[in-house]
């Protein structure tokens, strides 16, 4: 166990809650153990990074990340939710930066720091970069690329990579790096046998959760998504971000006669576009995603107990009322609005018709307990 010689301002923690479930319990469990600091859930919104909606909204998984010991939860923003590890990583470090926290804690299969700080170091080289590039060209997606290349310069230290919790752990470090390296990465022991695929698969076949909304499902979207792609043009497609190397333009043909989702991510796919990276592409087309570098504003979605004193401190703008984000103008209502647009796409995917209605966004406050 940790024996830190510190105290912490506050302990961050990167996650989707998708769903909430033992696994998270144990990881909260795990850092109060280690420190009484204030925890800070960085949480993905009603879309998350493996390119599906969220199976229950971003309200009641914040609610549910209050109740695991969180004591604020902010969310990071869709463009960075729908995003490749790296960003998904950047943008929730950066956040979790922006409010002070000085501490970062994550679980992952191997359940310490030097072997993943091994990966990161190799992966921030001049010869993985190359090597990537020369595997990309050989015909390998960039994930496999990527992966290959650090197996070729560390050989059997490289092991972890092929931990999918022990890769987000890396990008987290690289992460922490390339934000001034302030934050104390605590690495904790993933819980084995917790599978949130699963957990979803049972919810889908009618089995019990503790959260009372109906789940929403990646085919709930299949007509608001493809009715979407077939009216845009390919000049609008193309500022989707990661939407280069041809992907556009298989997505636009496939999308003319696609009948689901899934029919169509099956068209779009190569060997050199990964389904995730198509689903991502996917959806941020039909919200309209554009890139932003970093988190332009701190979005709180819940605060319990020491959470709001650590917004006060934030560096970058703290939105509590979408419509007052308007107002910032620029990049933060440009954000905001984006938001807008994935909750009204998001709420398509519900099977009862009073619920689909837009403009939810506008209407959101903290959940403060």
């Amino acid at each position: 166990m940790y024996n830190f010689l510190r105290t912490f301002h506050a302990v961050a923690v990167i996650c989707e809650l998708n769903p909430p479930h033992g696994g998270h319990l144990a990881l909260f469990r795990k850092i109060r153990a280690i420190t009484d600091a204030p925890i800070v859930a960085v949480m993905s919104g009603n879309f998350v990074q493996r390119g599906e909606p969220a199976i229950f909204p971003k309200r009641d998984r914040a609610l549910a990340a209050l109740r695991l010991g969180a004591e604020l939860v902010i969310e990071l923003p869709v463009g960075f939710a729908l995003s490749s590890a790296e960003r998904f990583a950047l943008g929730g470090v950066a956040l979790a930066d922006a409010i002070g926290a000085d501490a970062l804690a994550f679980g992952c299969e191997c359940g310490e720091l030097e072997p993943l700080a091994r990966i990161a170091d190799v992966l921030d080289s001049r010869d993985a970069e190359t090597l990537t590039r020369e595997y990309i060209a050989a015909g390998e997606s960039f994930a496999a690329a990527r992966s290959h290349a650090v197996e070729t310069l560390l050989g059997d230290g490289a092991e972890p990579i092929r931990g999918t919790n022990n890769m987000l752990a890396v990008e987290y470090l690289r992460a922490i790096r390339r934000c001034g390296g302030g934050i104390t990465p605590i690495a904790l022991p993933r819980e084995p046998d917790v599978s949130s695929s699963a957990i979803r698969e049972r919810i889908k076949r009618g089995g019990e959760t503790d959260i009372a909304v109906p789940p929403v499902f990646p085919e709930n979207l299949d007509v608001a998504v493809l009715s979407r792609l077939r009216n845009m043009d390919i000049g609008e497609l193309r500022l989707v971000p990661n939407s280069g190397d041809g992907a556009t333009e298989r997505l636009m043909r496939a999308a003319a006669t696609a009948g689901s989702l899934t029919e169509l991510e099956n068209a779009v796919k190569t060997k050199r576009y990964t389904m995730s990276r198509v689903r991502r592409l996917i959806l941020g087309a039909a919200i309209g995603l554009r890139q932003v570098e970093t988190p332009p504003y701190v979005r709180a979605l819940a605060i319990s107990g020491r959470g709001a004193a650590l917004l006060r401190d934030s560096t970058l703008p703290v939105v509590t009322k979408p419509t007052a984000a308007r107002k910032l103008g620029g990049v933060v209502a440009d954000s905001i609005e984006t938001e807008s647009r994935a909750t009204d796409l998001y709420a398509l995917g519900y099977a009862d018709t009073t619920m689909r209605r837009g403009g939810s966004e506008w209407r959101y406050t903290p959940i403060v307990e």
